[in-house]
């Protein structure tokens, strides 16, 4: 998460988790996958939407079914 992310977060009333001091943006798996059980019931909020000013939004992990994918 982008600093202005955090620094928008850390104003408003819900707190959400961040990624700190992250290179580039991560995707979601990368975000809920230092979670027990994926991340279940935990609350995430794209860094756009923050930006844009939307911060009482977000989305909240209810299932997680991962997939492998086939080595050729």
């Amino acid at each position: 998460m982008t600093n202005i992310a955090r620094k928008l977060l850390n104003h408003s009333e819900i707190q959400f988790p961040t990624i700190v001091d992250a290179k580039r943006g991560k995707n979601l798996f990368e975000l809920i996958n230092v979670y027990p059980e994926y991340g279940v019931g935990i609350k995430v909020v794209p860094d756009h939407w923050v930006k844009k000013g939307i911060t009482k939004s977000y989305y909240e992990i209810t299932r997680v079914s991962l997939k492998m994918k086939a080595s050729s």
